[in-house]
């Protein structure tokens, strides 16, 4: 057995996000698509993900990280922020996905 990498680790986090997740954030995203962006609130992206599969438990998918959705999203093609509310403000938290610019050539 050997360490893992960081790379590796990288690679076992895009892995361990679960389909459900996915599938639930592909449907916010086209939902809330505008032409240029998407923002997804991330108490819809839980509804959404309860909806899909209402046998999950949102407090062991947090546990689980498996909201810890950027990554995935930015290897298909997304710039991908979160943002959450710091002490002293009061806003939900969301992710704004918009394509990766690419170089022309």
């Amino acid at each position: 057995m050997k360490p893992i990498s960081p790379n590796e680790v990288k690679q076992k986090r895009i892995e361990s996000i679960p389909d459900f997740v996915i599938e639930a954030t592909n449907n916010l995203i086209a939902k809330q698509w505008d032409g240029h962006r998407a923002t997804v609130k991330l108490k819809d992206l839980i509804a959404e993900t309860l909806r899909i599969k209402p046998s999950a438990n949102s407090r062991e998918l947090f546990e689980d990280h498996s909201f810890d959705i950027e990554p995935v999203f930015r290897k298909s093609g997304w710039t991908v922020k979160y943002d959450q509310p710091a002490y002293n403000e009061n806003y939900d938290s969301f992710y704004e996905f918009t394509p990766k610019k690419t170089k022309e050539i």
